[in-house]
């Protein structure tokens, strides 16, 4: 993981110890099978060159970028991706995720009620996927608003929140 000292300090090397104390696993660039009776699936963790973040850029990200950081999605598995950014989301769904979490946009830092988010972190305007739940076609990507803000301290009509997803299979709950 890039911890970025120089611009965040080492805070984050603490607060990964004490998570991977508590019996998080971090997936960074990696993938785990999960069975869970009788229906498998897969989680895979993706991490981001800091150049994908960059204040007042596009990047445009494609299957074959995240394929060199995860390798490919296997055949007949439910996929699920933890991604940090979702401004990504349309390279996620060709990679082959049916499912992806992420955050990163704060749900827009400041909302239109009723709608979504007004500006990205990287000062980028009416993100398409800033704090909900979307799907398209067979595939959902889930975003969190978080519960911390960005580089200006403020929310406006965008409530902090922690998402609890329940994952079931068809017909059961």
């Amino acid at each position: 993981m890039k911890s970025y000292p120089e611009t965040y300090g080492l805070e984050i090397w603490n607060y990964i110890d004490t998570l991977k104390r508590a019996g998080v696993h971090f997936l960074q660039n990696e993938s785990m099978q999960i069975h869970l009776k009788n229906k498998y699936f897969r989680i895979t963790g993706l991490e981001l060159p800091e150049y994908t973040y960059k204040k007042f850029k596009r990047f445009v990200l494609h299957k074959e970028n995240i394929e060199q950081l995860v390798g490919a999605v296997p055949e007949n598995v439910y996929q699920i991706l933890l991604a940090h950014n979702p401004v990504y989301f349309p390279a996620y769904k060709e990679w082959g995720a049916d499912l992806v979490f992420s955050g990163h946009l704060h749900g827009g830092m400041v909302r239109i009620p009723g709608w979504r988010g007004v500006i990205t972190p990287q000062a980028l305007l009416f993100p398409k996927y800033s704090g909900e739940m979307t799907t398209e076609g067979e595939q959902t990507i889930v975003v969190s608003r978080g519960l911390g803000t960005h580089t200006i301290n403020f929310r406006v009509f965008n409530n902090p929140e922690l998402i609890v997803f329940n994952l079931y299979g068809k017909g059961n709950k």
